[in-house]
């Protein structure tokens, strides 16, 4: 009984992620055609170039800002003082 079980499992999961797959590209073309509505453009880079210009960060996210007036504490704690 487990094993017929199992085989229904499996199939039911394939087709979820059939489902899953057929949803994700629909979401993705409207998503595009909203993007391109709206008068954006697809660029494409030469092939191993990359498409950020010289001097760019190479974080996505940017260099972190350093606080003002915060200095690293580097100073020993008490832990690390105590013999192990």
């Amino acid at each position: 009984m487990a094993q017929s079980y199992d085989k229904v499992s499996a199939a039911t999961h394939a087709e979820n992620q059939a489902i899953e797959k057929r949803q994700s590209k629909l979401i993705n073309e409207a998503a595009m055609a909203e993007f391109l509505a709206k008068g954006g453009t697809i660029q494409q880079c030469a092939p191993n170039q990359s498409g950020r210009a010289d001097g760019d960060s190479f974080s996505a996210w940017g260099k972190a800002k350093k606080k003002p007036g915060e200095e690293p504490n580097i100073e020993p704690t008490e832990d690390d003082l105590l013999p192990g």
